[in-house]
């Protein structure tokens, strides 16, 4: 009975292994736009199984620093390495608008094909979730960008009553922050694996 009990979690274990594969990276390279000194982080976590991004501005914040405060954080518009019609808002969809064609350069991120834009009158730091179109993965973006940029925003804020605006991205994987849950799990199921071998031996 203990035997079988092994078993099952290590396999359990293994399973959670192979199908957890999503990511999470952040945007934190910016232009030179207005951001007064301010650190800006977009958090960005793609599901593959849904085949979704999820942007979030992290930094700044709507609080009190050492010395000022911030306010009115603002995930304003986003932009994609693809054609709109091979992306959608998911949510929330009431205050995002459709997909558009986006013509020129964002700062030094290259030119992207797609633009999705918030209604002005609502400040908010996300998250707001977008789908890619059956067929187009974020490895097909990656794959597609000549520069490593894929996607873009644009965050606003207020320093001290003072507005602030930046266009923020970061090439995707090539500056990923956070590791991945595969990377730190399947090393351990490695480990519990020979484990297990080692001490049925040590029964027998």
């Amino acid at each position: 009975m203990k035997l079988k009990y092994i078993i099952g979690v290590l396999a359990l274990f293994l399973l959670m292994v192979g199908t957890a594969s999503a990511e999470t990276f952040l945007l934190t390279e910016t232009t030179d736009d207005y951001n007064y000194g301010i650190s800006i982080k977009v958090r960005v976590d793609y599901n593959p199984t849904d085949n979704t991004l999820t942007f979030q501005v992290i930094e700044p914040q709507n609080k009190v620093y050492d010395g000022y405060t911030i306010s009115n954080v603002d995930l304003k518009n986003i932009w994609i390495k693809t054609t709109p019609d091979k992306v959608s808002v998911i949510s929330p969809n009431n205050v995002w608008n459709d997909p558009a064609n986006n013509h020129g350069s964002i700062g030094n991120f290259g030119a992207f094909d797609t633009q999705i834009t918030k209604e002005q009158d609502i400040k908010s730091p996300g998250p707001v979730t977008i789908k890619l179109a059956d067929g187009l993965t974020l490895d097909d973006l990656i794959a597609n960008s000549n520069d490593g940029y894929v996607v873009a925003v644009h965050v606003g804020f207020q320093k001290a009553g003072v507005a602030g605006e930046i266009g923020c991205s970061g090439k995707v994987r090539g500056n990923t922050l956070i590791p991945e849950f595969p990377t730190v799990a399947l090393p351990v199921a490695a480990i519990m694996g020979i484990m297990f071998i080692f001490g049925r031996r040590k029964q027998e």
